[in-house]
């Protein structure tokens, strides 16, 4: 055979070769001694997943969500009580962070928020208004909050609030204003508030408070009046009007706190939440003169005069 025909047979068989190991396994000569070696599926797992990063990386992952559900809700078990209103029936946004160019070289006095807006009181009297409108234009319940009526552009405002979806104010003369969602009377002083306001010889607002559906203020006298959703305010309207004469007062939607001449503090609000069952003996009986205090919707905090904190309410 010539050298031609030598190369064209190996190349058949090694080709046929090829065939014969893609379709055919070798066999294995074992010693009558050995044996096989047995691989059971669990194990065969096992060792795929080492020798694979990503489903390491991936196993941890789905171990670690068994664990924050089981464990974590074991360790920090859902509160079903727990409500948050606040946000209702508002579409995620930031135009809360979009505060107008106008506002640029303005000496800004103090800023107040709503739920999904922001209002800046410069010192000039005027006030500004951004973010996303919370109200819907009903007739009988409320206006755009972010249109400022014009008569309170015309006024000389000194100061603000905001509730959840109405802004009060109140201008140089100790007149007061608000606008926004009215639906609960909230941005009205009621008539028998006035009334009363005049027989205790209130002639100025000194504070004002605004939650989501009431309104309250504080008057020169040291009386603190409050209208709005009795849903909301009335349960603890009682002891409001009950107690002494304050100095000064901070309010969440269901709790309002009240500062003294002595320094202690009062909390009225409904029965059986954290800041009304966890407020510091301490702050009631004299023992500690509390000077200045703040609130959240659900805590509140109090700063004494030798300059400890005091902080109480839900871990919320």
């Amino acid at each position: 055979m010539d050298k031609n025909g030598k190369s064209s047979v190996s190349v058949a068989r090694s080709f046929g070769a090829m065939w014969k190991r893609l379709f055919k396994r070798n066999k294995i000569e074992m010693n009558v001694l050995e044996e096989e070696a047995l691989r059971t599926p669990g194990k065969t797992v096992l060792i795929n997943l080492l020798h694979n990063k990503l489903a390491i990386i991936g196993f941890i992952g789905f171990v670690a969500v068994l664990l924050f559900c089981f464990i974590g809700s074991a360790l920090h078990p859902l509160e079903e009580t727990y409500v948050e209103y606040t946000h209702s029936s508002l579409r995620p946004g930031t135009n809360y962070l979009n505060y107008p160019a106008s506002l640029e070289g303005k000496t800004i006095v103090k800023i107040v928020s709503g739920i999904s807006f922001s209002v800046a009181l410069d010192d000039r009297g005027d006030l500004t208004i951004w973010g996303t409108e919370s109200n819907l234009s009903l007739d009988g319940v409320s206006d755009p909050i972010l249109e400022i009526p014009q008569y309170i552009k015309d006024a000389n405002i000194v100061d603000i609030e905001a509730g959840g979806v109405h802004v009060i104010c109140k201008d140089d003369n100790g007149y007061f204003y608000a606008w926004g969602h009215y639906g609960h009377g909230q941005t009205t002083i009621p008539n028998d508030v006035n009334m009363e306001m005049s027989m205790d010889g209130v002639s100025s607002i000194k504070k004002m408070a605004a939650m989501t559906r009431w309104t309250a203020i504080l008057g020169d006298t040291g009386y603190i009046y409050l209208w709005g959703s009795m849903q909301s305010s009335q349960s603890f309207a009682h002891g409001l009007y009950a107690s002494d004469r304050s100095v000064d007062m901070v309010a969440g939607d269901n709790h309002m706190a009240l500062l003294h001449p002595d320094g202690t503090v009062t909390v009225v609000g409904l029965d059986g939440t954290e800041v009304m069952q966890q407020i510091p003996p301490q702050l009631q009986d004299g023992s500690v003169r509390i000077v200045d205090f703040a609130s959240t919707n659900r805590n509140v905090l109090a700063l004494d005069d030798t300059g400890k904190l005091w902080i109480w309410g839900s871990n919320e």
